[in-house]
Parts: structure tokens; C-alpha cells; sequence
């Protein structure tokens, strides 16, 4: 992973730690870096396993910030979206059926009620 979007990641969820004062911050994996489609702009696929969400976040590669009496401040931008849905993961089984054997008889097919 690119070294900037890994300290952006890192503090996007870090930042999330002075919201929820009740709880302690739970990081959200990784999965997956896309093109926004603008300059300088990507699209983090991330996965809360314990609720098993998935978020999509519009960002920004690049987080600019300053240092005010000895915090962190990131500036504002113009780039910036969340959408989380629940996984659904779709099973589909793609075993191919069993070859049928030369040598086996096999009984004729029942009928089909109407």
C-alpha cells in the first residue's frame, strides 16, 4: 500500500477514537484501493468484521494538517463521502455435476405432478 494513503487510513480511524468516548476505537481492515476517477482522489474499500460492514470512503490520497498547540488539526477539503452497507456475501456452487458412468443403469425419470 502506498505509504500516503497507509498514514491517511491510520488517521481517518484514529480519528474516530475522540468521537466515541464511551467506546475505544475499533480499526476497520483494508480491503481494497480504487480509482476516484479525479486527481489526487481514491475510493477505500474498508470491512468491519465485527459488524460485518462494508464502507466505501471518498478521499482524498493525500491528508494536509498542522500542528496547533500539539494536536493534529487536518485542514478541510472538498472531496469527502461514506457509504457502509451490510455484507452479503452470495453463495454459488460451481462444482460441476458428476460425470455419469457407462456401466450403471439408470432408473427412468418419475413423473412430474401437476
Amino acid at each position: 500500500m502506498k505509504k500516503p494513503l497507509h498514514s491517511l487510513l491510520v488517521a481517518l480511524l484514529a480519528g474516530t477514537a475522540g468521537v466515541a468516548l464511551a467506546q475505544k476505537a475499533k480499526p476497520m481492515q483494508l480491503v481494497e484501493v480504487f480509482d476516484a476517477g479525479q486527481p489526487e482522489a481514491v475510493i477505500l474499500k474498508l470491512y468491519d468484521q465485527q459488524a460485518d460492514v462494508i464502507c466505501y470512503v471518498l478521499t482524498p490520497e493525500r491528508a494536509s494538517r498542522k500542528s496547533v498547540e500539539g494536536n493534529l488539526v487536518y485542514d478541510g477539503n472538498n472531496v469527502g463521502a461514506i457509504s457502509c452497507v451490510k455484507n452479503r456475501q452470495q453463495v454459488v456452487d460451481v462444482t460441476p455435476p458428476a460425470p455419469a458412468t457407462q456401466g450403471s443403469a439408470s432408473a427412468p425419470a418419475a413423473a412430474r405432478p401437476k
